[in-house]
């Protein structure tokens, strides 16, 4: 008589339960992972948006906005819509005729909040801009689940980690 070799029942409850606390260890770090990632593309759609601004403001000499947008556009509603990079050849601030749009982006939607001390960053022609700075915190903010997005009066942008309150 032949004996067949595999796994008793007793063997796959024991592999089964093993797996089920693995997966409930490993989950909840997974999820945290998956939020910082979020918020690290995030800051990075931002710092990218501020550095096309500036880098086009000192090719152009002119100058070039990165403003809050609604609707792609113009300047309007609040930074967590979404903004625009637009080189300002009217008046200054404001999307009119004579300006030429560079890009929009789409903001963070419901998964994260983006505030910032101002309306809009516009670059000189030499790069130069006033001091502002983003503020980008996850909808589960733990740990260092939030970004900070500075620019300097020199025009440099970067972006760091921060503690959530």
């Amino acid at each position: 008589m032949k004996t067949h070799s595999g796994f008793t029942l007793v063997e796959l409850m024991i592999v089964l339960a093993l797996v089920a606390i693995l997966a409930t260890i490993g989950v909840p770090s997974f999820t945290s992972f998956i939020v910082n990632n979020r918020l690290t593309a995030q800051a990075n759609e931002l710092v990218s948006a501020l550095n096309l601004a500036r880098s086009e403001a000192i090719k152009r000499n002119s100058r070039v906005t990165v403003c809050r947008s609604n609707n792609g556009a113009g300047c309007g509603g609040t930074w967590n819509d979404g903004w625009i990079v637009f080189v300002d050849g009217g008046a200054a601030g404001s999307v009119d005729g004579a300006d030429e749009l560079l890009r929009a982006w789409s903001g963070p939607g419901n998964t994260s909040s983006l505030t910032s001390t101002v309306n809009a960053v516009q670059f000189q022609g030499l790069g130069m801009t006033t001091q502002s700075t983003f503020t980008l915190t996850s909808s589960q903010c733990t740990g260092t689940n939030k970004r900070l997005v500075q620019v300097a009066t020199s025009g440099r942008v970067s972006a760091a980690k921060a503690s959530c309150p």
